[in-house]
This record gives structure tokens, C-alpha cells and sequence, in this order.
């Protein structure tokens, strides 16, 4: 109990980067993210067919699964000389910014006119 209890805090500061998946393929392992830590620049992934990839819900997805525009975390680990190791990535739900009310113009039907235009005359 007290050694689960010592992991779990190494766990939750693992190095991790987000942002919106730009581009993915199953075939090289291989994705790209804007990353936000990074003002949308773009951060490249290799290796990506052995890491863990999961939604926030913990359903098991595969490299095939996502799509460009999805939010991701992606959290790695050193490896010393061999470098950095992807352990796993999880999926956002995209979020969904609420309607904005109707307005005159957005209801179906002739558009009304609902003030005096003003007085035109032409010149002589």
C-alpha cells in the first residue's frame, strides 16, 4: 500500500504536452501536434504504433482511431541516452462553445424592417 501510495505522485508529474492533433499516421508510427505550449508550433512523435493511446474514459483506441482536429495530451518519459519514450496519449472531447441566441437576421422568413430608413430625394 505504501509503495502504490509513493507512484502515484511520480505519475501525475510525468512531462506532458497537449494540443490539437495536425496529422497521423498508422503506417510510420508516426503523429504531429500544435502544441499549445509551444504558441501552435508544431512537435513531431516517432514510435507511435508501441504507445498506450486511450480517451479521457479509458476506452482503448489505436494510432488508426485518431483524427486531425482532435485534442490530445501527450505524456512521455526520459530514457536517458536513448531519449525521450511516448507512454501514452490521451484524447479530448473537443469543446463545445454554446449556441448563440437567434437573431433577427438568422430567423427563417423575409427579413422585416422595423425602423424608417430615412428620406431620400434626388437632386434636381
Amino acid at each position: 500500500m505504501l509503495l502504490l501510495a509513493g507512484l502515484a505522485p511520480a505519475q501525475a508529474q510525468l512531462p506532458m504536452t497537449s494540443g490539437t492533433l495536425d496529422f497521423v499516421s498508422p503506417e510510420s508510427g508516426t503523429l504531429r501536434i500544435r502544441s499549445d505550449q509551444r504558441g501552435g508550433r508544431p512537435v513531431l512523435f516517432y514510435g507511435m504504433n508501441s504507445a498506450n493511446i486511450m480517451t479521457e474514459g479509458g476506452t482503448l483506441l489505436t494510432l488508426a482511431d485518431l483524427e486531425p482536429g482532435m485534442p490530445v495530451s501527450i505524456f512521455f518519459v526520459n530514457q536517458g541516452r536513448r531519449g525521450w519514450a511516448v507512454l501514452k496519449v490521451v484524447t479530448h472531447e473537443p469543446q463545445v462553445r454554446p449556441e448563440p441566441a437567434a437573431r433577427q437576421w438568422d430567423e427563417p422568413g423575409p427579413p422585416r424592417v422595423t425602423g424608417q430608413i430615412g428620406n431620400w430625394r434626388h437632386a434636381p
